[in-house]
């Protein structure tokens, strides 16, 4: 049995289609070699922001890198944006919407979902509960 394709492939994968070297696509992210190898091996973690810088610099929509997206991985996604501060989610909204054929519509259903998440987030911290 295989496992599904990282972000770490998606990524190498849409690196490797544009004939670009590590190199050309980490100067591109302004980030050395070293981690974009440990971003495409996963022996690195990267946040939203990069994911979209990188994402960019493929001509890819960001949320290709993550293969099949179920409304589980949407939340977490959510969860991970609303936790940002607001000068970097302004710019992931952003990023994400250059190249990637976003319309000024699909930016705002992104921040609704956003809000409905947020006020969920804000419900279950009231109860004391965590997600």
């Amino acid at each position: 049995m295989t496992r599904p394709a990282s972000v770490g492939d998606n990524l190498r994968h849409a690196r490797f289609d544009l004939g670009l070297s590590l190199a050309d696509v980490a100067q591109k992210a302004g980030i050395s070699v070293a981690t974009l190898s440990r971003i495409e091996t996963d022996k690195q973690n990267l946040d939203v922001v990069l994911l979209t810088k990188l994402a960019r610099i493929l001509g890819v929509p960001p949320g290709e890198m993550f293969g099949p997206v179920t409304d589980t991985d949407r939340a977490a996604v959510t969860r991970r944006l609303a936790r940002l501060p607001s000068k970097d989610r302004a710019r992931a909204f952003s990023d994400a919407s250059r190249g990637s054929g976003m319309t000024v519509d699909d930016l705002l259903s992104m921040m609704d979902v956003l809000r409905e998440e947020l006020t969920k987030l804000q419900r279950s911290a009231r109860r004391g509960g965590t997600r």
